[in-house]
């Protein structure tokens, strides 16, 4: 069965916020249908300020590009293209974008444990966020017997609602086709590939969002000629932290190069 959810960013309308405070920044919903995400795209324009609030839900943010002022209960912290933010139910938190550009960041709502729709809900007593940033973190590899041709950084581990990274697979390889418990998220940053369910075969390229259910089918081909390049967020509130990653075929199997007949 093919991904539950596949959308591109090129085929949906943006819409305003409807919260007082939000003018200037819009949003496109990448996943309308899961019940363990809330998932999509905000655009905010130079000077906007999105105003003190908190969720019922626990977010996580994606820098994609832009800059930003954050400010939480008694901290400060500027936030770049590659930061990754956590915050969790009832975490108060504002931002102002600051430089030329428009701040572009995806964030995903975890509903497993509270349910959409996501909701604004007074500021608790909840702890402080978790900021990472690519810079600081580094690789680790997939599937060992490709070395580091499949790689991953982990940017939100263990300890939250979801586990979030960045995911890299250079052109020409194969990423073995498997499942586990967690549903998962992708949104691909650069690069072109095929994802793979248990019956069919879909195209992905930079600004396609999938929505995968827990255990189900999927793969990857890289078949641009650049590493393809995602982000990657599971929910942990049910199936937890150990993925039990299983594959469907032969994980030595030779990567597949479809590329070179492109």
């Amino acid at each position: 069965m093919m991904a539950t959810e596949l959308s591109h960013v090129q085929s949906l309308s943006w819409r305003e916020f409807s919260a007082p405070g939000w003018d200037g920044a819009i949003e496109k919903a990448l996943v309308g249908s899961s019940r363990e995400f809330v998932f999509g795209l905000v655009e905010a324009r130079p000077g906007a300020r999105v105003p003190l609030h908190a969720n019922r839900q626990a977010e996580t943010d994606y820098v994609v590009a832009g800059n930003a002022r954050l400010r939480t209960r008694g901290r400060v912290v500027d936030v770049r293209q590659g930061s990754c933010l956590y915050f969790a139910p009832g975490a108060p938190h504002d931002l102002e974008v600051i430089g030329a550009d428009p701040l572009v960041f995806l964030r995903a709502f975890a509903c497993e444990r509270n349910g959409p729709p996501v909701e604004a809900i007074a500021v608790a007593d909840a702890p402080e966020p978790v900021i990472t940033a690519e810079r600081d973190i580094g690789w680790r590899s997939v599937e060992p017997s490709k070395g580091m041709r499949i790689r991953v950084q982990r940017l939100l581990d263990h300890g939250v609602e979801v586990m979030a990274g960045i995911g890299e697979l250079d052109p020409g390889v194969h990423y073995t086709r498997h499942y586990h418990d967690q549903p998962e998220l992708y949104f691909v940053l650069t690069g072109e590939g095929l994802l793979q369910g248990a019956e069919a075969e879909r195209e992905i390229s930079p600004g396609t969002a999938v929505y995968l259910r827990s255990r189900e089918v999927h793969g990857i081909d890289s078949v641009g000629r650049e590493p393809l390049r995602l982000l990657w967020v599971y929910g942990c509130e049910t199936a937890g932290y150990r993925v039990n990653w299983t594959p469907v075929e032969p994980i030595y199997a030779e990567a597949r190069r479809r590329f070179a007949a492109r």
